[in-house]
């Protein structure tokens, strides 16, 4: 029997809770979450997480899953979420991946690279040699390690010639095989990629709204009940930071809430671009995506 995983990725405000929450319900299973704040107990309003009710309407995994003292990385994700998406799998036959942070995504779908740490002896050689002799022969030396490192790695971008001349020789291995793959996705397992789109002028009106509506149901007030946790690295994010610099004197708070909403428009723009560089996506409007998506599958 084929499993079934539905991913309902695109830009924050664009209506992917809901729509996954109707999507789950339809099909009889849960939704993993694939948003790399809301996995954060203490963050609540700034994050958009789930509210109550659509938590108890369907199960979601890795909502408020650690806290902000916990250091918890794509890393753990992979391998955490990996674990839940298939027990969810074998137990409904289906699963719904939900949210907008595309490594996560990516990470669940195809595995992250595992890479070795480098030795920092290492890493100052290279960049000595970068700096003496020229990426000609930073190049050199990686192609003669490696002959097929171009497959992997544009020879034009030296940050990214010496880091791939770092890798290969700290680990012994070709590219091929640092680059390798760990997902544990079942080979019988459909996977059905959606994005949710809507012309841009509407979802920045959105997001201005969804400011305005978190700054009424007490952003500030979370932000200053969080601010002695500021140089937490969970907490360097939007709907946060803008609050803390108003906090300790760097504008005012109405002028953090505007900053908020135009920092979360530039997220919002990035976030389309990601998803369309790296998933082969259908791009469905919020208003049809229920339909479309049981149309196709």
């Amino acid at each position: 029997m084929q499993g079934q995983i539905i991913v309902i990725g695109g830009p924050t405000a664009s209506g992917k809770t809901k729509l996954a929450i109707d999507v789950a319900k339809k099909l009889g299973t849960e939704i993993i979450n694939a948003d790399s704040r809301q996995i954060y107990k203490e963050l609540n309003i700034a994050v958009a997480k789930p509210t109550q009710i659509e938590l108890d309407t369907i199960k979601h995994h890795f909502v408020s899953h650690v806290s902000i003292h916990e250091h918890f990385s794509a890393g753990d994700y992979q391998k955490q979420g990996q674990e839940t998406l298939n027990q969810v799998l074998q137990t409904y036959g289906s699963a719904v991946i939900c949210g907008g942070t595309g490594l996560y995504i990516k990470a669940l779908l195809e595995g992250l690279d595992e890479l070795p740490e480098i030795d920092e002896d290492l890493r100052v050689s290279i960049e000595n040699q970068f700096l003496e002799k020229g990426l000609w022969f930073v190049k050199e030396q990686l192609l003669a390690l490696d002959s097929n490192a171009a497959e992997f790695v544009k020879l034009d971008n030296p940050s990214r010639v010496k880091r791939a001349l770092e890798l290969v020789i700290q680990s012994g291995k070709p590219l091929i095989e640092i680059y390798k793959k760990t997902s544990t996705i079942p080979n019988n397992t459909n996977v059905h990629h959606y994005c949710l789109e809507m012309p841009r002028h509407q979802l920045y009106h959105k997001i201005n709204q969804r400011v305005d509506a978190m700054a009424q149901a007490g952003l500030i007030e979370e932000a200053r009940n969080l601010f002695q946790f500021k140089d937490l690295k969970a907490l360097q994010t939007v709907g946060y930071s803008e609050l803390f610099d108003a906090f300790e004197g760097r504008g005012t708070e109405a002028e953090a809430i505007e900053k908020i909403k135009q920092h979360t428009r530039n997220y919002a723009k990035r976030q389309i671009t990601w998803f369309k560089n790296q998933f082969s996506s259908n791009w469905i409007s919020p208003e049809h995506a229920f339909n479309t998506i049981f149309a196709k599958t």
